[in-house]
């Protein structure tokens, strides 16, 4: 991934899937998570404020599966969630 080139860090993919994936259907998830974003071209001008939303992907896919565990939600598909870390 070009973004994390400018990281000491190597990014990382992530794929969380069922343990008994028996069923035939499968749905994604896919996010992206920055946990911080601290160099190259600033292409952001002004406020910085805005720089926890690099992790909304993230979090919007693990939302997803929490809310779908809390409330034993039965499904007919095999849910399968992938993302991509990048540590800045």
């Amino acid at each position: 991934n070009a973004v994390g080139l400018g990281s000491k860090y190597d990014s990382y993919f992530i794929h969380i899937s069922p343990k008994n994936d028996s069923l035939n259907k499968n749905l994604f998830l896919i996010g992206k998570g920055i946990t911080f974003d601290a160099g190259g071209i600033n292409l952001k001008q002004g406020n910085f404020g805005d720089m926890k939303t690099d992790m909304i992907g993230s979090a919007i896919i693990l939302s997803v599966l929490n809310l779908l565990v809390k409330n034993n939600i039965k499904t007919n598909y095999n849910i399968h969630l992938l993302n991509v870390a990048l540590v800045l």
